[in-house]
């Protein structure tokens, strides 16, 4: 005798929503503004019951900021100067999370574990690798800048850590599909496998010779290798 399947009761997950903004890209850099928002998710759909808490801070870094980076989130040494992360409060956030998700995670993993080693630990999603937005809206990247225009999600403060954190929040709330019975975007990355990041590979010194410096990629080393060998090719036919 056949059994009705059994009916799949939801479950409930916090998912901090994390983004940083720093002195620059460059392995030395440093968080200057950390932004993240806790939320309540109901599995397996995805969908984003509350937000939970919510923080954001600054901190005077210890190396210069990029003038690139100061020109795109404004801050400054002068007004950091004195400010400090409330390091505990972000602890607890943490440690309430089931997972950690981040635009570019992998960026923001790497700044955010120079101030919480402890972040490596956790269970991270990329919202830009791991999902594959252009799959269910008509987008013509995975900028968060053009996925909250074509969903409409207002930006006030665009480059603020905990205003970009809530607008990811907000996309990843969508769903991928026309009705409710359709997962969100958020519940398709957490479908997916732990984010694994790539680990940073030591500059590499290039060959030198005399006072110049060669440094060929592999792929110019096999056109290279192709070109010599028509060159060979052309010089033995003209012999003939």
């Amino acid at each position: 005798m056949s059994t009705a399947p059994k009916p799949i009761i939801p479950e409930t997950i916090v998912v901090a929503i994390v983004d940083t903004e720093t002195t620059g890209l460059a392995e030395h850099d440093e968080p200057v503004s950390v932004g993240v928002v806790l939320a309540e998710v109901e599995m397996p759909k995805g969908k984003v019951l509350r937000e939970v808490d919510a923080y954001y801070g600054t901190r005077e870094p210890k190396v210069a900021i990029n003038a690139q980076a100061a020109a795109v989130h404004g801050l400054t040494l002068a007004t950091l100067r004195g400010s400090d992360l409330d390091a505990g409060r972000l602890r607890s956030m943490f440690a309430r999370s089931d997972f950690v998700i981040a635009h570019h995670c992998a960026f923001d993993a790497r700044m955010l574990s120079k101030l919480f080693p402890e972040l490596a630990q956790k269970r991270w999603r990329c919202s830009v690798r791991q999902i594959w937005w252009s799959d269910f809206v008509p987008v013509a990247n995975e900028k968060l800048d053009t996925i909250c225009a074509h969903f409409g999600i207002a930006r006030p403060d665009p480059h603020n850590a905990l205003d970009d954190c809530r607008a990811l929040l907000d996309a990843l709330s969508r769903r991928t599909g026309k009705t409710d019975r359709s997962r969100t975007f958020l519940g398709a990355a957490l479908a997916k496998d732990d984010f694994v990041f790539q680990p940073a590979q030591p500059a590499r010194t290039p060959a030198r010779t005399g006072s110049r410096t060669f440094a060929l990629s592999k792929r110019a080393q096999i056109a290279l290798g192709i070109l010599v060998a028509l060159v060979l090719l052309l010089v033995a036919i003209s012999k003939k």
